[in-house]
């Protein structure tokens, strides 16, 4: 945000009119190319109203709270564990103090880099649900939390900022796993370059009742009788090695927390495999799903280990890290998924900090002969991907020791995309395997960003897997499309999909002079439209579909080759609009577009769809292509005393409610709970993709509201 101060200009003199027009120079200098502009948010403020680098107001005071619901470690609206060491000696920047704001006692972390709080005795906050803290900053643009247990095992938290006011944020415990909540010792915040300074107040662990209804969780989970190792019901993702020769899955079973909840178990198909657990809670409005992923072993070898995909119960998050030729060597760190979009939607990754004045083969390591596991070379696992995500275009690079230190040398790949998801492939078809006497694979190194560098660069990386040789995407779908769930009549339209009734005499291939050749094939039994040799086509319906009562076009999209595909909705004129797909190649990818996406069409009177944007040579399949609105339930939205704001808000930005709810339930398109928070006045969105979702707001008397959300 830049700031202008006119306050050294006059008005008109007289006879010379009145300011009436605004004259903007978006990028007032020489120029070597085009450059694109964007601006926003032009605001006249009064002169001195510039923001303070500190609040001049508290933190927002906590709601009451039984004493046996509440942890509190800093507020002055509970009594705190005693004993508490706000500043330990861990080598930081930060300089720590106590100051007070309206008479409100205030942590403020200034030069903060990163800052830990030692408790005196170990906290059990395994009854809890929440931590809640308040933060102001003026200039800090990264700030993660992490709770600390015995280990140490450390998992942050990424806080969403929005600078110069209070923002409260209520987190699930479960976002820390594989944290002991029964023994937490530490709190740290890090993210900081040592001169930004964040104010702190409110922090604090507590527990609120669960809606009746809405518990989607296990209390067991069972492989041929046996509770699988390491279960929690907040853990959703388990690994179990069998023997080797193993044929027969072995049989899962579920126990839910509610008795009223559904467990749907869906077995592996064959060894290796997964076994999925989808729970339903009792109101339908909560879905969890966890999974039981079954390897082999293999006689005298224990792996490798994978994927290591950084969630808890899976591999990776627990496993021992060490970072070398990187100057201080800050520790790898595991974190939220910071852009959980693209191909990478997935919960958790490795975030990995290249320091400016480390050297390039800095990089990570983990535990020989433990983590990893041993495992030797074979044509099941030469090829090695990784998704990384990187803001520099530099080589990645990944080799293999074992635990007498022998290596062959780095393998380096780069990537080609930046501040975007990319997977890498690594072939060691010509890798040997450790000649005699000099032991066994049985240790990973990763050197995220092999280059000279001007500047510290923030690598995340996940998902790494060994794959066979010759293991090259398909260049058509192995797997049918998602199945849609499960809608009332009078909330679908649907034009072409197996779950719903389709519109009668649609025309799915009318002569348009196109040279897209259009069939329906078969895949895992389900119908699909392919289309072959695509430049554009078009699907023409019998008669004019009146969809003014529904609110999305929902469709399913798998492609090898294409690289831009649009989607039109055309009405009579033709009035036609054009939405652009995203494409994620190789992956059926679920597309759900708000109709006001295709402002102009005449929505009581849509003849026609269109797909164009390819040359003639790209492939697509294409399934579940109907309009649809959300059930009655959630779309009769509620005017009511809660303001939601800013709406449409932008991805990752803050939405702020009216007055504080005392709990606000988030869900997507389906109906699906995808966040929870309690007693607070504002909502991240850091999770959300762009779309349409619902926030069910409940006040404190009780009263519930539903309003729709839309994140752009």
């Amino acid at each position: 945000e830049l700031t202008f101060d006119f306050s050294d200009y006059i008005n008109p003199p007289d006879g010379n009119g009145t300011l009436g027009q605004i004259i903007i120079f978006p990028d007032f200098d020489n120029r070597d190319q085009d450059n694109v502009i964007y601006f926003d948010n032009i605001t006249f403020n009064p002169a001195g109203s510039t923001p303070s680098d500190g609040p001049e107001v508290p933190a927002p005071t906590p709601p009451a709270i039984p004493p046996g619901n509440v942890i509190s470690i800093f507020s002055d609206a509970f009594t705190n564990v005693e004993g508490t060491d706000f500043n330990p000696d861990w080598g930081q920047s930060t300089q720590v103090s106590i100051i007070e704001i309206q008479g409100n006692e205030t942590l403020k972390y200034a030069n903060f880099n990163y800052q830990g709080t030692q408790f005196a005795q170990a906290l059990d906050v395994s009854e809890m649900q929440f931590l809640h803290l308040d933060m102001w900053t003026a200039d800090a643009t990264s700030v993660n939390v992490f709770c600390i247990s015995p280990g140490p095992v450390e998992t942050a938290f990424a806080l969403p900022i929005t600078p110069n006011q209070w923002v409260s944020y209520d987190i699930p415990l479960s976002a820390f796993a594989p944290v002991d909540l029964t023994e937490v010792i530490q709190f740290k915040f890090d993210g900081g370059d040592g001169t930004q300074t964040i104010y702190l107040d409110n922090l604090y662990f507590y527990t609120g009742e669960v809606e009746e209804g809405s518990d989607a969780t296990l209390s067991d989970l069972q492989v041929d009788g046996s509770t699988v190792s390491g279960f929690s019901p907040s853990i959703l993702n388990y690994s179990v090695v069998l023997p080797e020769g193993t044929t027969e899955v072995p049989t899962v079973t579920a126990t839910t927390n509610d008795p009223e909840a559904t467990a749907v178990i869906t077995p592996a198909s064959q060894i290796p495999g997964t076994t999925s657990i989808l729970v339903t809670s009792a109101n339908t409005e909560v879905e969890l799903t966890y999974t039981v992923a079954f390897s082999l072993e293999t006689e005298g070898l224990t792996g490798p280990n994978y994927p290591i995909d950084f969630e808890p119960g899976g591999f990776g998050a627990d496993w021992t890290w060490t970072v070398f030729e990187n100057e201080t060597n800050p520790p790898l760190e595991i974190i939220s998924n910071p852009d959980p979009s693209g191909i990478n939607t997935s919960a958790n990754v490795a975030k990995f900090t290249a320091l400016e004045v480390g050297n390039p083969w800095a990089g990570v390591e983990s535990e020989q002969g433990v983590d990893l596991g041993t495992f030797e070379w074979s044509d099941d696992n030469r090829i090695v991907k990784i998704m990384v995500w990187k803001p520099i275009i530099s080589d990645v690079g990944i080799k293999f020791a074992t635990e007498t230190g022998w290596a062959q040398e780095e393998l380096k790949v780069s990537n080609t995309l930046t501040n975007e998801w990319e997977e890498l492939t690594f072939d060691f078809s010509d890798f040997i395997n450790p000649p005699d006497g000099n032991g066994t694979l049985g240790q990973i190194i990763i050197f995220p960003d092999f280059a000279e560098r001007e500047q510290d660069n923030v690598i995340y990386f996940d998902n790494i897997t060994f794959n066979p040789v010759g293991d090259t995407p398909s260049d058509e779908p192995d797997v049918a499309a998602p199945t849609p769930p499960a809608r009332n009549p009078e909330d679908v339209i649907s034009v072409f999909s197996e779950a719903y009734t389709n519109v009668e005499g649609t025309n799915f291939n009318p002569d348009w002079g196109q040279s897209t050749q259009v069939s329906i094939i078969e895949i895992q039994g389900n119908q699909t439209l392919k289309y072959e040799n695509f430049n554009y086509q078009g699907t023409e319906f019998a008669n004019p579909l009146n969809v003014t009562q529904m609110e999305t076009l929902h469709l399913d999209m798998w492609t090898a080759d294409a690289t831009s595909v649009n989607v039109f909705l055309i009405s009579t004129g033709p009035e036609e609009t054009a939405f652009v797909l995203p494409i994620t190649p190789n992956q059926w990818v679920s597309y759900d577009i708000p109709l006001s996406e295709f402002a102009g069409v005449d929505l009581e009177d849509v003849i026609q769809f269109k797909f164009d944007g390819g040359d003639g040579t790209p492939t697509l399949y294409l399934d579940n292509l109907y309009f649809y609105r959300i059930p009655t339930s959630l779309s009769d939205i509620s005017q009511d005393a809660f303001t939601v704001y800013p709406n449409p808000v932008r991805s990752g930005d803050i939405v702020n409610l009216s007055a504080r709810a005392k709990q606000v339930e988030v869900f997507d398109i389906s109906g699906k709970l995808i966040q929870s928070f309690m007693n607070t006045s504002s909502v991240p969105t850091d999770i959300m993709n762009r779309g349409v979702y619902f926030m069910r707001i409940q006040s404190d008397n009780g009263h519930v509201q539903v309003s729709r959300l839309i994140v752009k």
